[in-house]
């Protein structure tokens, strides 16, 4: 499952890690402008 997150305040790099432990298989990549490669879910 591929998964795109994003939010301008949090701390991106703990809630990828926290994402992908309690989401096991999953990819979760950040957002970034210019990113228009397919994700199953954004957040």
């Amino acid at each position: 499952m591929d998964i795109i997150f994003y939010h301008p305040t949090f701390d991106t790099p703990f809630w990828i890690t926290e994402l992908e432990k309690q989401l096991p298989g999953s990819r979760v990549r950040e957002w970034k402008p210019g990113d228009n490669q397919p994700a199953d879910y954004a957040l």
